[in-house]
């Protein structure tokens, strides 16, 4: 379901079956994915909209409902790994290896190195995310 630059998006690949991820759910808004990577977390799982949207520099108000969406989402996806875990979701800024936006939805404990990328290495919460696009 992509739409510009989809066709050589990683992301959209595991969408569409032609690259393997083990896709954990989806609707006809989102897909979630454990992400092969723990980078010091419990367990770190990637909600991606179907919509190939680039970045965070590509939302606009119009998608404050979608990152609700996917924020929902990961609290419940967490919640059954984990109910009473340290939960963090965020978007990097800086460390985008891939670009097809996507909310890192992860449980520590995190450890030093889990610290560094769920906290730092700019991290953008999505909280911070909304409220930003509230301002647009």
């Amino acid at each position: 379901m992509g739409t510009q630059n989809s066709k050589s998006c990683i992301f959209c690949e595991i969408l569409e079956g032609k690259r393997e991820g083990n896709i954990i759910y989806q609707d006809d808004k989102i897909f979630a994915f454990h992400d092969l990577r723990k980078y010091g977390a419990q367990e770190h799982i990637l909600i991606c909209p179907k919509e190939h949207i680039k970045d965070v520099n590509s939302l606009n108000k119009s998608h404050i409902d979608l990152l609700n969406h996917m924020h929902n989402k990961g609290i419940q996806l967490l919640n059954e790994i984990n109910p009473n875990a340290e939960k963090r979701f965020g978007f990097h800024l800086k460390l985008k290896m891939i670009d097809h936006l996507h909310l890192h939805a992860a449980i520590g404990p995190f450890g030093f190195f889990g610290d560094k990328i769920f906290y730092g290495m700019g991290l953008r919460t999505i909280e911070e995310q909304i409220e930003l696009l509230k301002k647009i």
